[in-house]
């Protein structure tokens, strides 16, 4: 039997109530996460731009000078109040930043924007991986609903239902938590979507690949609504 999501078909066996319900869990799931996303994205070209800036008005009002010399300034402090408008006071794991570093934490391509990355991939694996999958797989009638979600329930829910997508986030997850962030062997061999990897480079998932990570999700969530209606169901097609 072909256990790959897409490839099924609607069944009267299926729990549909279940996968509706789920259909909806995770439309609100992925929306969460992109909104976050791009609303951090966001964030990282306000942050570098409001630096790039006030340096600018600097060497305006002061001219060419010393301390408006792009290396004498980039030594300087700037606080997140002068930033953001609220008063957060950093830690003492992350003391008072200086403007270099906020530039380059917060340039595309940034420290900042691989980390989100990398922090997307392993939050919508783990929703994968730890609730998702087991929550479907009971929908489709592959397991129990009294099943437990235990480390036995695991691996016979991850022989149930697999796909090359969410195969090849296993691997770019894995890399990501125990590989320190760079592309492992295991991930380089065996991830068929994301090829342009290269061993030990960093992992960076730039906006149009998260973008495709985003869309494939949609297209599961689709396919989660599509297996809840029973196939039974009348559709009227629309008038041409």
């Amino acid at each position: 039997m072909d256990n790959n999501i897409l490839n099924l078909q609607k069944s009267k066996d299926y729990n549909h109530k279940k996968l509706r319900a789920l259909f909806h869990e995770c439309s609100q799931f992925i929306g969460n996460q992109h909104c976050m996303y791009i609303e951090a994205i966001i964030g990282f070209n306000s942050i570098h731009d409001h630096v790039k800036n006030h340096q600018a008005h600097m060497k305006e009002l002061l001219g060419g000078c010393e301390v408006t010399e792009e290396d004498f300034m980039n030594q300087c402090g700037m606080t997140y109040k002068e930033i953001c408008g609220r008063d957060i006071t950093p830690m003492s794991m992350s003391p008072l930043p200086t403007q270099g570093e906020l530039v380059e934490r917060n340039k595309p391509g940034g420290l900042n924007e691989i980390t989100l990355g990398q922090q997307t991939i392993v939050a919508i694996f783990s929703y994968w991986e730890k609730h998702l999958r087991f929550e479907l797989a009971k929908g489709l009638g592959f397991i129990n609903e009294d099943a437990k979600n235990d480390k036995k329930g695991q691996e016979i829910v991850s022989k149930k239902v697999k796909d090359d997508f969410w195969a090849d986030l296993m691997y770019l997850r894995r890399a990501i938590v125990h590989h320190g962030g760079r592309a492992s062997d295991q991930c380089i061999k065996k991830c068929e979507i994301f090829t342009h990897l290269k061993k030990d480079e960093i992992i960076f998932l730039p906006y149009e690949i998260l973008r495709k990570i985003f869309l494939q999700l949609a297209i599961y969530r689709n396919k989660i609504h599509e297996l809840s209606f029973s196939p039974n169901t009348i559709r009227i097609n629309p008038l041409k």
